[in-house]
Order: structure tokens, then C-alpha cells, then sequence
């Protein structure tokens, strides 16, 4: 990724990116996200990507257990956090083959349904795949059996 925000530096994926085509959108969500975070007074964070996720390991996180035959990768368990409006969520899980992973609680939910992309697979084997998280929480992978994700969203309020 390299195309960020101005004020906050939110990283969001560039046309040169494999998934221009969700380019512009993904751009114009960051945008919405740094408008809130403006307008809640929330200061400017470092523009450096590696500070801001630095950062987000000093959050709570929370490791929820996994459903349908999923399991967590032992070095880069499922969790997630918030941060002001934001949610992150991180890991890598695999065995659930289009099923859903886990449920998030209220709080952490977005308020319409969002559909992220993850990478499916490791090496030259692996692939973009979209899962989507819909506003009853429930986080479910449409296709593939191994989920690495880095991802955030505006959580209800």
C-alpha cells in the first residue's frame, strides 16, 4: 500500500495495488475515517505505518475462540481491538473453508456490512480473498481455508 491519508496517514491501497479495483473505494473510506477522527479531536498519528501498528499492539486485545474448524496460526493468533471508532482486527486462522470464523460483540461491529480482503495461502500459492463482517459481528470467510488479515473499520457507535 502505498497511498495514504493527509491529516492521520491511514494507509489505503493504491491503483498500482493487485486489487486496483477496490482502489478508490478503499481510499474514500480511509478519508470518511480520518473526517470522524478529525472531528473528534483525536490528534494526528505518526505517518509511519510500522509506528501506527507499534501502537495498536499496545492496545487490549482480545483473542476470541474460533468456530467451524478453524484454528489459530501459533504465531499470529485472531484477535482484535479498538481504538476510538476504529477496530482493528489481525491473525492468520485456516482449516474452515468458507465458514464462520468467530463472532465479534457489540461495540466492535461495523454499522453495515463491509467486505475486507485477506490473503488466502502463503508463497506464490497465495491469493486475494474478500471475507465479509456483517453487523450482527459474524466474521465469515465466502471462500478459501487460510485467512492472514491486518485489517480496520469504523465499529457502530
Amino acid at each position: 500500500m502505498s497511498r495514504y491519508t493527509p491529516t492521520y496517514a491511514l494507509p489505503a491501497f493504491a491503483s498500482t495495488d493487485r486489487v486496483r479495483d477496490l482502489a478508490d473505494i478503499d481510499y474514500q473510506n480511509a478519508l470518511k475515517l480520518e473526517a470522524i477522527l478529525q472531528n473528534q479531536g483525536q490528534p494526528p498519528l505518526d505517518s509511519d505505518l510500522a509506528t501506527l501498528m507499534a501502537r495498536t499492539n499496545l492496545l487490549p486485545w482480545t483473542y476470541p475462540p474460533l468456530q467451524n474448524g478453524w484454528t489459530n496460526d501459533s504465531a499470529q493468533r485472531v484477535r482484535y481491538t479498538k481504538f476510538g471508532p476504529v477496530a482493528f482486527l489481525q491473525g492468520r486462522a485456516s482449516g474452515g473453508n468458507g465458514t464462520t470464523m468467530f463472532t465479534l460483540p457489540a461495540g466492535y461491529r461495523p454499522g453495515q456490512l463491509i467486505r475486507l480482503v485477506a490473503l488466502n495461502g502463503t508463497g506464490s500459492a497465495a491469493a486475494l480473498m474478500s471475507f465479509p463482517i456483517d453487523t450482527d459481528g459474524v466474521v465469515a470467510v465466502g471462500t478459501g481455508n487460510d485467512a492472514n488479515f491486518n485489517c480496520m473499520w469504523l465499529a457502530e457507535q
